[in-house]
């Protein structure tokens, strides 16, 4: 959908961090988040989340991209 943005950048971290799309979502919401990845409950309570909790983390994936 964001063919515009690098590969790998999250529309929600683009827009909250330079106001892409305006700052706002594809719904039109204003981003107040920039997270890039949801996690499913069960991920973070073994990461040590509560619940609702919003938290900064790190991930290391590698992810073999075809161009």
């Amino acid at each position: 959908m964001w063919k515009d943005l690098p590969r790998g950048t999250p529309e929600a971290e683009a827009a909250y961090y330079d106001n892409y799309n305006r700052g706002r979502d594809e719904f039109g919401r204003k981003v107040l988040n920039p997270a890039g990845v949801d996690l499913r409950p069960a991920v973070a309570a073994r990461l040590g989340l509560k619940k609702y909790q919003n938290a900064w983390i790190w991930i290391w994936i590698w992810v073999p991209w075809v161009s």
